[in-house]
C-alpha cells in the first residue's frame, strides 16, 4: 500500500487478483493522476513488447506536417469510453477503436459513435 495523501495505491493487487490498480480519475487533477501512475509504474517494469508506428508521407516536401502528425489510438471497451477520456487529454486526434467486450453499455456499437473525442 502507498499512500500520496490524495489517494491509496494498492500495489499488491496484480499479485492477489491478476489485475494491476487502476486509476479512477474523476475528482483528480492532472497533477494527482500523473502522481499516481508514476507510483504505480515505478514498482514494475512495462512489458516487453513489439509496436509498430507509421507516419506516411507521399514527399519529402510532406515532411514538415509528417513530424506534427501525432495520433493516439484507443483500444478499449465496447462502449469508447476510454477514448473519451484521452480526446480530453491529448492535443493529436484519437482514433477510438471499441472492442467487442467489455464492460458498460454498447447498445450494438451505437454508444462508441457517440463519444466525444475531440
Amino acid at each position: 500500500m502507498a499512500d500520496l495523501g490524495f489517494a491509496r495505491l494498492d500495489l499488491d493487487r496484480e499479485r492477489r487478483q491478476g489485475l494491476a490498480e487502476v486509476v479512477y480519475a474523476p475528482g483528480k487533477t492532472r497533477e494527482q493522476i500523473s502522481a499516481i501512475a508514476g507510483n504505480l509504474l515505478s514498482w514494475r517494469a512495462a512489458p516487453p513488447g513489439e509496436f509498430t508506428v507509421a507516419v506516411v508521407a507521399a514527399g519529402t516536401s510532406d515532411g514538415p506536417v509528417a513530424t506534427e502528425a501525432h495520433a493516439v489510438t484507443v483500444i478499449a471497451g465496447m462502449e469508447g469510453a476510454l477514448a473519451s477520456v484521452v480526446g480530453g487529454l491529448v492535443r493529436g486526434p484519437v482514433i477510438a477503436v471499441p472492442t467487442s467486450t467489455g464492460y458498460g453499455a454498447s447498445f450494438e456499437g451505437i454508444t462508441a459513435l457517440l463519444a466525444d473525442t475531440r
